[in-house]
């Protein structure tokens, strides 16, 4: 397996999971003067100690472009403050810790009337006991026009579900305590993206891993490849590192067919983005299980101008994965993994057959499911932020809105927690 000028540069995006880190408000600290920025760090590990003596830094930027910044030290409480320092209108800020070697923030935005907002860090761990992957969707179109070659889009959800940060062990690489993915043999040129932060990608195997950190909470973790062909069939042969709740594999219809498999049940097509696809599943893999196919039918030279607008050159998705357009389509993909044959991959808003999409029924006058529980967690964080809700009731409200949207995404008759 190649990369493209070694490799190409790990992307990650900026924008934080909520478990990452939350919100940080500004706020004058009770019985303090005015002008001042105050937080708390808290420790989210059950048991935890509140982290003291931390260097928490500042940047401000400003709306003519000037940049600012501040330090501070967590009190004994976790607690910290800037004095004499405001977030004007138009400005923008972050807060940033280092806690046992992993990186924390969170946003700043003008708001008086909130109280001080806790910064959650985590304690490391090294096990993946608590890691797994809830939904895998492997899309796969036509390439060049000019070679025979598959253009492979994937996405996977990893869901980090203890109080612990996972951290990989890059001192005992033997033990393979990374977050690892893995590719066909031959698969080429690999682009990742991922909105975890820190870290890289390293080879390992026939796939890669990364070495970023991952807090409690969901990630999503996307990656393009060229897989290569002779003639007019492939052997998709992959393994499951981290297992898989649900997985699909979803091939264009005028560029090949799916041949039978132990592992994968066809369902049928579906449409994404104007194109036809057909779909196949699996369910509860666990952690190893290897999946091999044929992928039959392939276009050879000879009449690749039939694809028409087919995909020109797998460099589109290569840029096209960090940008806007990619993350939602990724984002699609991941709610795709949901309830029954007729309901996979249907429109955002009507899901064929009657049944109702996480998106919404297409009634303007109707809140789409997903979206009225993002808005319940939007408006519990806001609670939290303002100390109006206890920790212990606020973790476990969240958690239970959190595994409803992960019910919505992958069905109700999708398999639950995996136990340790």
């Amino acid at each position: 397996m190649t990369a493209r000028g070694g490799r190409r540069a790990f992307l990650i995006g900026t924008v934080a999971a909520a478990a990452l880190a939350a919100a940080l408000w500004v706020s004058p600290a009770a019985g303090e003067e005015e002008g001042g920025i105050a937080g708390r760090v808290v420790n989210g590990t059950a048991g935890g100690q509140a982290p003291s003596g931390l260097d928490v830094l500042l940047v401000i930027l400003g709306v003519d472009g000037t940049v600012d910044t501040e330090s501070a030290t967590t009190r004994p409480d976790g607690e910290f403050r800037f004095d004499g320092v405001s977030l004007q209108e138009g400005s923008t800020g972050r807060i940033t810790v280092n806690y046992q070697g992993v990186m924390y923030s969170g946003g700043l935005e003008p708001d008086p009337s909130s109280g001080s907002v806790d910064l959650l860090v985590y304690e490391p761990t090294d096990s993946l006991e608590a890691v797994r992957v809830s939904g895998d969707v492997l899309l796969i179109r036509a390439a060049d026009g000019d070679e025979e070659a598959l253009a492979a889009f994937e996405i996977a959800e990893v869901v980090n579900e203890g109080d612990r940060t996972f951290v990989p062990d890059l001192e005992q690489p033997a033990a393979m305590k990374f977050l690892r993915f893995s590719m066909p043999p031959e698969a080429s040129e690999l682009d990742v993206s991922s909105d975890l932060a820190g870290g890289g990608i390293i080879n390992v195997g026939s796939g890669f891993a990364l070495t970023a950190p991952l807090p409690p909470g969901v990630a999503q973790v996307a990656y393009t490849y060229r897989l290569p062909y002779q003639g007019n069939r492939v052997e998709l042969s992959r393994t499951f590192p981290l297992g898989a709740d649900a997985f699909r594999l979803l091939m264009e219809t005028e560029t090949g067919t799916v041949g039978e498999s132990e592992v994968l049940v066809p369902i049928e097509t579906a449409e994404v983005d104007g194109r036809s696809y057909t779909v196949s599943a699996a369910s509860d893999l666990e952690p190893g299980a290897r999946l091999s196919v044929t992928i039959e039918d392939l276009p050879v030279p000879s009449w690749l101008d039939r694809i028409g607008d087919g995909l020109a050159s797998t460099s589109g998705w290569r840029v096209a994965i960090p940008s806007a357009v990619g993350l939602i389509m990724a984002a699609l993909l991941l709610y795709a993994v949901r309830r029954g044959p007729a309901q996979v991959l249907a429109p955002v808003s009507a899901t064929p057959g009657g049944g109702a999409s996480p998106w919404g029924s297409g009634d303007p006058t109707q809140t789409p499911p997903a979206l009225a529980l993002m808005r319940e967690m939007a408006s519990l964080d806001d609670s939290h932020h303002r100390n109006d809700v206890p920790e212990e009731e606020y973790r476990a409200r969240r958690g239970e809105l959190m595994a409803e949207l992960v019910r919505l995404r992958l069905g109700s008759d999708a398999p639950g927690r995996r136990e340790a």
